[in-house]
Order: C-alpha cells, then structure tokens, then sequence
C-alpha cells in the first residue's frame, strides 16, 4: 500500500485561518481600497488627532465618495454590499483608530 504524503500550504501570518479565501472578489475590492485609504488618510496624522481632539471634516466627505455610508442597505441608489463587506470596512476603519 502506497502512501500519499500532501503538504499543507504555507502558513499566512496576516491570515491564519485561510479566510481570505472565503471572501468574494468583490468583499477583497471593498476591503483593499478602505485599507489603502487608512493608511494613506488616517495612519500618518491619527495621533495628532487624538492628542488635539480633533477631526477632520474633509474625511467625511472622502468616506462618501467610497461609498461607505449606508453601503449594507439596498434601495435609494445604495450599494447593498453584504454584510461581510460592510464588517470588513469597519474593520479597516478600526484598524486605523489609536
């Protein structure tokens, strides 16, 4: 009897559970392009911020133009993205707080 050996896959370290490969394409798109916003817009100047008690306003309007407000509801020209998507954005979002 022959037996077969299968190696596991390299291990992730940013994704020990593999669940990227759960996500749709389009839930990754969503999560990239808020994780890319976090750390261009928010990282560099959040303590700052916090320090200052302050935030800035321009960032709301670069938040709607994401389409992150009310992107888990269908209707009224909102994306309806899931609820994985909008979960991953706060996520994101959460990731760039002090």
């Amino acid at each position: 009897m022959a037996v077969t050996e299968t190696k596991a896959p390299p291990l992730d370290p940013h994704d020990f559970l593999a669940l990227d490969a759960l996500l749709s394409d389009e839930e990754k798109a969503i999560r990239d392009t808020v994780r890319q916003f976090v750390r261009e817009r928010v990282l560099p100047d959040v303590g700052d911020w916090f320090e200052q008690g302050t935030f800035p306003r321009e960032l709301l309007g670069e938040l709607a133009k994401l389409g992150l407000y009310g992107m888990h509801l269908k209707g009224y020209g909102l994306p309806g993205a899931s609820s994985v998507a909008y979960g991953l954005v706060c996520q994101e979002l959460e990731a760039g707080s002090p």
